[in-house]
C-alpha cells in the first residue's frame, strides 16, 4: 500500500511539522480537504467501504472506524498500522498513530490531535492517518502525515 512508511522513515526523516492554521468546520468537507493539504498530509485515492467496530490496537487511536478500498483490496488502517507500531516499541521508540474522519473535526479533544498538540515530549514520531469523506462521490481521499519528533534514539 503506497505511504504504509517503514519505521526507519519514521524516524529519520526529519520532517518539520508545519504551522496549523485554524481548524475547518466539521460540516465543511472541502474545507477540512485544504485544511490537510495546506498541513503536510500527503493524499492517495481511496473509497470508503463502511464502519468497522472498534480495534484494540495498542498505540494507535482509531476515530474512524472505517474500513477502506485501496488498490483493490479492504483495509482497516488501525490493522494495518499495528505492524509498524509493535516494531518501533520493540526497538524502544515511542510512536503514536492516529486515524480520524471528517465527523472528528466537531469533538474538541480530537482536533487538538487532528492539530497535533499532544504530548510532544511523549512520542518519538507521530503518524496521522485522515480518512477523507468526500460529499459528492465515493472518490474519498486517504491522508497521511509523519511527524518526527526525536530523530536518534
Amino acid at each position: 500500500m503506497k505511504n504504509l512508511l517503514l519505521l526507519a522513515f519514521l524516524f529519520f526523516a526529519g520532517s518539520q511539522l508545519p504551522a496549523q492554521n485554524d481548524l475547518p468546520d466539521c460540516n465543511d468537507a472541502p474545507a477540512i480537504k485544504k485544511y490537510l493539504e495546506e498541513n503536510g498530509f500527503e493524499s492517495t485515492p481511496t473509497t470508503i467501504l463502511r464502519a468497522t467496530g472498534k480495534t484494540d490496537a495498542k498505540g494507535i487511536s482509531d476515530y474512524a472506524q472505517l474500513l477502506i478500498r485501496e488498490d483493490g483490496m479492504k483495509i482497516n488502517m488501525a490493522q494495518a498500522m499495528q505492524k509498524d507500531i509493535a516494531n518501533g516499541a520493540s526497538e524502544g521508540f515511542n510512536v503514536v498513530a492516529i486515524i480520524t474522519k471528517n465527523e472528528n473535526f466537531c469533538d474538541e479533544d480530537v482536533q487538538k490531535i487532528i492539530a497535533n498538540d499532544f504530548d510532544k515530549g511523549k512520542y518519538d514520531a507521530s503518524y496521522n492517518i485522515h480518512i477523507w469523506d468526500n460529499p459528492n462521490s465515493n472518490e474519498d481521499l486517504l491522508f497521511e502525515r509523519v511527524n518526527t519528533l526525536v530523530f536518534d534514539k
